[in-house]
């Protein structure tokens, strides 16, 4: 195998990538960051949702995100190119964290 590490392909896509690639890749890193923080700080609801046995409503949240985010991806991915992908990942994350709260509330 030519690069037996993934950080090595990274670096190695990074390396010969343009300036604008460069700022694409950096400008997806930014909202995949953002939604990864999101995510890991609502992720809680969820596992307290199930522990209490909701686990029917956790996964009809998570089921509508996974469609929610096919959804935005249709729609952003042609306008605004990679980036898109990650702002509907974040859209998604942000979407379904407020139904953990809300539920949880709710309940």
């Amino acid at each position: 195998m030519l690069y037996p590490d993934n950080n090595l392909i990274l670096l190695h896509l990074i390396n010969r990538s343009s300036p604008f690639e460069i700022q694409e890749i950096q400008a997806s890193l930014n909202w995949l960051v953002a939604a990864t923080l999101i995510n890991s700080t609502f992720v809680i609801y969820s596992t307290q949702l199930t522990a209490i046995g909701y686990e029917g409503p956790v996964t009809r949240m998570v089921g509508l995100s996974i469609l929610f985010k096919i959804i935005f991806n249709f729609i952003l991915i042609p306008y605004l190119g990679a980036e898109a992908a990650a702002m509907a990942t974040f859209i998604t994350y942000v979407l379904l964290s407020a139904g953990y709260v809300a539920y949880r509330d709710w309940e």
